[in-house]
């Protein structure tokens, strides 16, 4: 609700009546209050005590609405009522409520109210009445005192005392000072001064006038040691500085590569604003320094999450230019950078971040090499991701796509009667996710791992006719490194980042170098980012839930070589992802082409049902299911559970993704 109307921009302006008249255009300020509460819930047909709000200053406030209020007997000043008081208290501009009292002592949060009372808001005046006056050059037309509010400095007052006056020969004359008294004998104000009540209500300043013409000297140099003087030029009261600049700059010779800054006073001194006004009142000499700084040259180096660091190029910037326009610069003029996310460093991969604000300095620069730590910039597009590769290319985006696969309760895997297998039918519950609907192909984990350990690339290890060998599945990658691609392409996606990884060591994100350490992580399925499946996950995915069918699309061992790259068909090597048909789920070479990892230690009986397992605390080796190109079509059903140890990295092994289902 409308508190107060003022004749101005702000409430600190004349507060308007009733019978003001307006006679020209006008702008008016409106102050607002909340609106008075209900105090329904201290209320009742009970006892009941009158409580009247008052003011100790008229002048400082009122009480707006009714003034006297009806609560239940007993009630005590709690925050109803104090939410009530402080909307029903209209505290004028100037003035400040320092509580509540009754009788002149303080309404505490435990006072009860028993019987019929006044509490009065103790309002204290703030204001101080600031006086102009001004040496026999200065008349001060509107005599009224200024009111400010005990606490304001002196620059935010000063332009207010500079409008109540008038200097008589303003061509020539200009106020050179300020004095906090009657006189110029008074101490000078400075900007920093504070006005404070405790010191007096009524204040006055007192304006000096003297010569309005300031002698500027002009001095140089690299921002340390001893300036060079280039010369003076005579300038004036109320000159800007973009004007004044054109003026000193002929004064000082620049070489044509190197930057220039201007300070106030010397090196350490403000840098000079471009609408800066030169003031007589801050003395009629004055002194500007010219920073003259040599361009900086900069080696730029990059790194991914593994391989060497290597030299790119070098860029040139300048002194007080800004490290996220320079960054910009590089990845334009190297596109080696383009569709990647950079984080850049000092020196090095290990060096200080440099952050987006860092400002030049040509005299102290942290390093004169920038480290960028690059990643590909990978989206989360319609289910699955979308990118370009290799890094840094300007190519057209490949998809890796995934399947959401829906909850189950209750649901049968298991049934292999092969020998060993172990994996009796039993139930499992699931919640819904996403996999692969291919394995991971050598594109995808040398996009994201920048290096592709595959045994099945090259011209000895050809693809088939017709094939690409980017979309062959990798291979050759232990468990420990298909966690710890999990968790790098979790970072290049920018809708997940690290914040999303699900694998950690010790308390931080697992890393290459833990995976290298073979140090084994533990996982929150709760993270939204990529991991392998459990084995209950691929099994379930593999045989097409309810179809239970023995190999990933079929029942028919005769129909198998239509849906995977086994021994009977596979003429040694590995092949695209993806060219075999789907399994009902959609889902390609889940049986055949390479064993695929899953997140669950091996155990020697039929692994648990229940809802979400993940299988034993600890073991030996880590499961792979799904058979490869070299394994006899009774180790690529559904339910076969391979075994490796998770240090090892073959050329049948290679494994597929899964995330929550929201990802």
């Amino acid at each position: 609700m409308i508190d107060s109307w003022h004749l101005g921009t702000d409430e600190s302006a004349p507060e308007l009546k009733d019978t003001d008249t307006f006679y020209t255009n006008a702008v008016v300020f409106v102050k607002s209050r909340p609106d008075l509460p209900d105090l329904s819930s201290i209320q009742g047909t009970g006892d009941q005590v009158k409580i009247t709000l008052a003011v100790t200053l008229e002048e400082g406030g009122a009480i707006l609405g009714p003034k006297s209020i009806s609560v239940n007997k007993g009630t005590r000043w709690n925050s109803v009522l104090k939410t009530y008081a402080k909307a029903a208290l209209k505290v004028k501009y100037g003035f400040q409520c320092n509580g509540w009292k009754k009788n002149g002592n303080t309404v505490n949060d435990t006072y009860t109210f028993d019987d019929d009372t006044t509490i009065f808001a103790e309002l204290e005046d703030m204001r101080i009445n600031i006086t102009v006056k001004g040496d026999s050059n200065v008349s001060v037309p509107d005599s009224t005192p200024l009111v400010v509010l005990s606490g304001r400095k002196w620059q935010d007052i000063k332009e207010l005392a500079a409008g109540r006056i008038q200097v008589s020969d303003p061509s020539n004359i200009a106020v050179t000072a300020w004095h906090r008294g009657e006189s110029a004998s008074a101490p000078v104000l400075t900007d920093e001064y504070e006005f404070k009540k405790a010191e007096g209500q009524n204040r006055t300043v007192y304006a000096k006038t003297g010569d309005r013409r300031i002698t500027l000297t002009v001095t140089y140099g690299s921002g340390s040691g001893t300036p060079a003087t280039a010369g003076t030029i005579t300038i004036y009261d109320g000159d800007e500085w973009h004007n004044v600049q054109k003026q000193v700059a002929p004064l000082v010779s620049v070489p044509e590569d190197h930057s220039i800054h201007w300070y106030l006073d010397n090196a350490g001194g403000e840098l000079i604003n471009f609408f800066y006004t030169f003031k007589a009142s801050d003395g009629n000499a004055r002194t500007v320094y010219a920073r003259v700084s040599p361009p900086i040259q900069l080696t730029v180096t990059y790194g991914r999450v593994t391989g060497a660091t290597v030299t790119i190029g070098t860029v040139t910037t300048h002194h007080r230019r800004l490290w996220y326009s320079v960054q910009n610069e590089i990845k334009y003029k190297y596109p080696l950078l383009s569709n990647t996310e950079v984080e850049w460093h000092w020196n090095d991969k290990n060096g200080a971040l440099i952050s987006d604000t860092y400002e030049f300095d040509a005299g102290n620069v942290p390093s004169n090499t920038v480290y960028a730590f690059v990643r590909p910039k990978i989206i989360t597009y319609y289910g699955g991701l979308r990118y370009i590769a290799p890094i840094g290319s300007n190519g057209s985006y490949e998809d890796y796509n995934m399947k959401k696969i829906d909850a189950v309760t209750d649901g049968y895997v298991g049934g292999d009667a092969y020998h060993y297998v172990y994996n009796d039918p039993h139930k499992v519950s699931l919640t819904a996710y996403r996999i692969g609907t291919t394995e991971v192909t050598q594109e995808l984990y040398e996009l994201v791992m920048a290096h592709n350990p595959s045994y099945f690339q090259g011209s000895s290890h050809p693809t088939a006719s017709g094939e690409s060998q980017e979309k062959r599945p990798v291979e050759q990658v232990s468990w420990f490194d298909a966690i710890a691609f999990c968790n790098e392409l979790t970072r290049c996606c920018y809708s997940l980042g690290e914040a999303q990884c699900v694998y950690t060591y010790n308390g931080h994100t697992y890393t290459v170098e833990d995976a290298q350490a073979h140090n084994v992580p533990v996982m929150d399925m709760s993270k939204k980012g990529f991991r392998l499946p459990t084995q209950a996950e691929w099994e379930w995915a593999a045989q097409s839930g309810t179809a239970w069918q023995k190999w990933a699309g079929t029942n028919d061992e005769d129909k198998l070589s239509y849906y995977a790259w086994y021994d009977a068909n596979e003429y040694g090597r590995t092949h695209q992802a993806g060219r075999k048909k789907a399994n009902p789920f959609g889902l390609f070479d889940m049986s055949g082409n390479v064993s695929e990892w899953c997140w669950d230690w091996w155990i020697q009986t039929t692994p648990e049902g229940g809802t979400d397992p993940v299988g034993p605390l600890s073991g030996t080796n880590r499961t792979t299911c799904g058979g490869g190109y070299s394994f006899f079509d009774s180790a690529c059903c559904c339910a076969y559970r391979g075994l490796e140890e998770p240090d090892k990295n073959k050329d049948t092994t290679g494994f597929r993704i899964v995330c929550r289902y929201e990802f």
